[in-house]
């Protein structure tokens, strides 16, 4: 993960960190970390929101990650007008969630 802030912040080579990320997401299956740096990667430096959505909503699913990222995935698709992928994770997370609050 230092790789990719020093790619990122220091060389502005964003593609080629996230093609480094891409190989760690072959080896750290379980690490939701390597996709958000990927998902963050796209939206924030590449303004590409759908493929940061894709990232974040595959980091989403791992263990350990944040709550908060299903919610920024989801913004992320509808602020590219492309709600069919908002709405099936809006959808999966409804289905899974013992949380009243967050079924709202």
């Amino acid at each position: 993960m230092m790789a990719d802030m020093v790619l990122t912040l220091d060389f502005g080579k964003i593609d080629l960190a996230n093609k480094l990320l891409l190989k760690a997401v072959k080896h750290r299956t379980k690490d939701f970390k390597v996709p958000y740096y990927i998902g963050f990667n796209y939206f924030s430096f590449l303004k590409d929101n759908l493929n940061g959505a894709k990232y974040l909503i595959k980091a989403d699913r791992l263990s350990k990650a944040p709550g908060y990222l299903s919610s920024l995935a989801t913004r992320l698709s509808m602020y590219q007008n492309q709600y069919g992928p908002a709405i099936v994770f809006l959808n999966d997370i409804i289905k899974s969630t013992q949380n009243p609050e967050l079924r709202k």
